[in-house]
């Protein structure tokens, strides 16, 4: 209960862990350098065609060679706004600082080409806020500039961790709480209100720095300002266009770092040109919040830990790499449908770090384990650990350790199957759950069906049991006597004790105890010679004394018993000499036995009335025994019956369906008593109500010799009187199909 405990702590302690870990890099940003190659690729998907009303008109290195080195006098700009202007382009942008006064001539002129084409727009600047640690103001151009210009913004821009930029604040709050908008946004303004799409109004409202697609360079279509300047731009390139004037040349050094996929450096007014489209599209990538990342990031790391939890550690790798796969696909699916960027490095990086550590507290757990169970297999077993080659290597040793103790307790587990398979009884050992753990191969042999971990309850059920008794033994349908004994140990300590069935066959041994009991019988009334001796002298003393009365009764009792010892005799005879089956005529038989107790029924006026038949019935068996069958039946009918009783003797054959010859002997004497109408069979039992008693060995004949015929003797006793036997014997086929009576 305590290693469970302390596992289950350690892998919520690991969970937490890796949790504290994923919070701090979201909140910290730590997997920027993984995400970003990432939302880079992804954004270059994202990317709509260049718009073609969209003009950059450069201020490149052949305007430089041609019209001078850079600054120019602001009246040459106001020569190119002229030009342009006179193009009717729907907006002109000047991506030019003009935060310092130049001539006065010179700002005259440039303001007031910018007036006279009545859509421009300046850009201004964004510095640090004086007299404070942060914040910014913002450096406005030449006031006669800004007053000509119809609207003017902030070109700034934001880089992130890896000087990249991605993205560009649309509105900015100054450190005296004013908020300037970029110039794109205020060029899309001045283009009227349906300029906007709706999520570029939420945007900049909010007044966030949205992520957006960065082309590269020379992606828009560009003229240079020195062909302007020479009229050489047809009018209808740039009719209805927006004009973008701005610095190409490398030696001005307006270029920015942007993503790989973008060219990787691009002018500032290719950049605004990128901006401009993505504000008229609205197509921007919004970045989920902290809490939806962190929400988004766990699940993962959650699911992972689980399977960590259950599974072996080869599926823990493939759960790995597909939860990683599958973190990394649905941020992209994500991005790509919805426009949301859910950063997947920070999950990536905690699940790439979760199977490590769960991995070595594995380890640490298993060799600690080895260890543990070593010691405890060196105790039980008392044996000795042979020196390894392991080297080095703990975990190897540790390993070699607990395999050479798991082959010697497997041999000595093998040395204690074979001597439970060696015992001459079938054992079954049980565990403390019930369940069976080993078992020897008579076992397997007795039950229908024994494996390991059946119940004990489960096994008895493939016996076919006809009962149990009372000293434990159980008896088989077939006759088998089994004994059961129970032995009970708690050696095993961890596992519970033990119970250990052995199941014993007795059944010679009750045999045995029958056949002695038998025996006892045999001697006990095995009278025959002293009886017939008895018989003889009291002949000789009834003539010579003349006291009638007393000798008659000694001579009934040495005639009793001399009748139940012969019945003892002829039982015991029946059960060890077999029978000599013939060909036996049924009727002839009970004719028979009617005419032997004829003499004895007149003496008691009792009247035994027999139906014959012409044709014989046949039957197969021992004629001697079958004669003795009927004459215990109708002796014993005669014998108790009351004087002027009726004695019916029929046969009848049941034809060739059944098969069966029955012999009904009925009499309407006093009947059976209760004790003995359970098992009329039983030996030992009292007969009827006379002063007669018999010990039944002659209804145990009648019993045992029907068996041995393979036949069926019921009786019926009701209440009112009277005994009826009907004794069903098989009966060879009828010569035709028609039954016959006798």
């Amino acid at each position: 209960m305590a290693a469970r405990l302390r596992g289950f702590l350690e892998r919520v302690g690991l969970l937490l862990g890796l949790a504290c870990l994923l919070c701090g890099s979201v909140l910290g940003g730590w997997t920027q350098r993984i995400d970003n190659p990432l939302l880079d690729a992804l954004t270059e998907r994202m990317a709509s065609a260049p718009a073609q009303d969209i003009i950059i008109v450069s201020i490149d290195d052949r305007s430089l060679s041609e019209v001078g080195q850079w600054p120019w006098p602001r009246s040459r700009v106001a020569a190119l706004v002229d030009q342009i202007a006179a193009k009717h382009p729907h907006l002109i942008e000047l991506d030019i600082l003009f935060t310092e006064p130049s001539r006065e001539n010179e700002d005259h002129a440039l303001a007031t080409s910018l007036a006279k084409a009545g859509n421009t727009v300046i850009a201004s600047s964004l510095v640090p806020a004086e007299g404070r640690t942060e914040g910014v103001r913002t450096l406005q151009p030449v006031a006669e500039i800004v007053s000509a210009a119809r609207t003017q913004g902030h070109v700034s821009m934001v880089t992130d961790e890896d000087d990249v930029i991605r993205r560009l604040p649309l509105v900015v709050r100054t450190a005296d709480g004013s908020e300037v908008p970029h110039m794109q946004l205020a060029a899309l303004k001045a283009l009227g209100p349906d300029a906007m799409p709706p999520e570029t109004i939420r945007l900049a409202k909010a007044g966030n720095a949205p992520i957006f697609a960065i082309r590269p360079a020379a992606t828009y279509r560009m003229v240079s300002a020195s062909a302007i300047l020479r009229g050489d731009v047809p009018a209808v390139f740039l009719r209805n266009a927006i004009v973008l004037i701005g610095a190409t040349a490398v030696g001005l050094g307006d270029t920015h770092l942007v993503s790989p996929n973008g060219g990787e450096f691009i002018a500032g007014v290719e950049m605004q040109a990128n901006l401009l489209q993505a504000l008229r599209e609205g197509r921007f990538i919004r970045e989920a919040g902290p809490e939806a990342t962190l929400l988004v990031s766990f699940l993962p790391l959650l699911l992972l830990v689980g399977g960590l939890w259950t599974l072996s550690p080869r599926h823990s790798l493939l759960l790995l790499v597909a939860l990683t796969l599958a973190t990394v696909c649905a941020s992209t699916v994500v991005l790509l449908v919805w426009g949301l960027w859910l950063p997947p490095g920070s999950a990536a990086l905690a699940l790439v770090l979760a199977y490590p550590l769960w991995s070595w507290r594995r380890l640490s757990m298993a060799s600690s384990f080895l260890m543990f169970r070593a010691d405890q297999l060196s105790a039980v077993n008392d044996t000795a650990l042979p020196s390894d080659g392991s080297g080095l290597d703990q975990l190897a040793r540790q390993i070699a350790r607990l395999d050479f103790l798991i082959d010697e307790t497997s041999a000595r587990r093998e040395f204690l199957q074979a001597v439970i398979d060696a015992a001459p009884d079938a054992i079954c050992v049980f565990d403390h759950s019930g369940n069976l753990r080993l078992h020897n191969a008579r076992a397997t042999d007795l039950f229908v069906t024994v494996r390991n971990g059946i119940t004990l309850n489960a096994l008895l059920s493939t016996l076919p049991v006809s009962m149990k008794t009372d000293e434990g033994e159980l008896i088989l349908v077939d006759g088998r006597h089994l004994n059961v004994t129970h032995a009970e140990g708690s050696g095993i300590v961890q596992r519970g004790g033990i119970n250990l069935i052995i199941f014993r066959d007795v059944t010679t041994i009750r045999t045995a105890e029958a056949e002695r009991r038998q025996m006892l019988e045999i001697l006990s009334h095995d009278m025959r010679s002293p009886q017939v001796a008895i018989l003889s002298i009291t002949s000789r003393l009834d003539v010579e004394e003349g006291d009638t009365g007393q000798i008659a009764r000694i001579r009934n009792h040495a005639r009793r018993t001399l009748s139940l010892a012969d019945n003892f005799v002829q039982l015991a005879r029946l059960a060890e000499v077999p029978l000599v089956f013939e060909d036996v005529d049924a009727g002839a038989l009970i004719d028979e036995a009617v005419d032997r107790l004829w003499s004895q029924a007149r003496e008691k006026d009792i009247q035994i009335d027999s139906e014959t038949s012409v044709l014989p019935s046949i039957i197969r068996g021992d004629a001697g025994v079958l004669s003795r069958v009927l004459d215990n039946l109708l002796t014993n009918a005669v014998k108790y019956c009351p004087p002027g009783a009726r004695i019916s003797v029929q046969g009848s054959a049941k034809g060739a369906g059944n098969g069966m010859f029955e012999i009904e002997i009925a009499d309407n004497g006093p009947g059976l008593p209760p004790a003995r109408r359970a098992n009329p069979f039983q030996r030992f039992g009292e007969r009827g109500t006379v002063k007669e008693n018999g010990v039944g060995l002659g209804m145990a004949f009648v019993a045992r010799a029907i068996e041995l015929h393979a036949g069926r003797i019921d009786c019926e006793c009701p209440d009112s009187g009277g005994t009826r036997f009907t004794v069903s014997l098989p009966a060879l086929p009828p010569a035709d199909d028609q039954s016959q009576s006798i």
